[in-house]
């Protein structure tokens, strides 16, 4: 799935949200006007804080120096990060 319809669909969220409060905008019947002007409030919410986290992932994984994550990783580069980390560890089988 392309990584914009991610964008978008959050985005969709805000507007969906931003059509409820609005007056003259769409609305739920059964809901009445106080549980309407809630559920909007609570989409805008939901719907920034998933964009602004979505936004905040994408830049961490596209900032110079970091390393991308990718579905191609094996159990043999377990190693590599730890090592990253800091923390030494000794393949299976070596001898000190």
């Amino acid at each position: 799935m392309p990584k914009f319809i991610i964008v978008l669909a959050w985005a969709w969220i805000i507007i969906v949200g931003g059509l409820m409060i609005t007056p003259g905008g769409i609305s739920c019947i059964r809901c009445g006007p106080t549980l309407n002007l809630f559920i909007a409030i609570v989409s805008i919410v939901l719907g920034l804080a998933g964009l602004v986290g979505t936004l905040k992932v994408r830049r961490l994984r596209t900032k110079p120096g970091s390393q991308k994550l990718d579905k191609t990783r094996r159990a043999t580069d377990a190693p590599v990060a730890l090592r990253y980390a800091n923390i030494l560890v000794e393949p299976r089988g070596s001898n000190p």
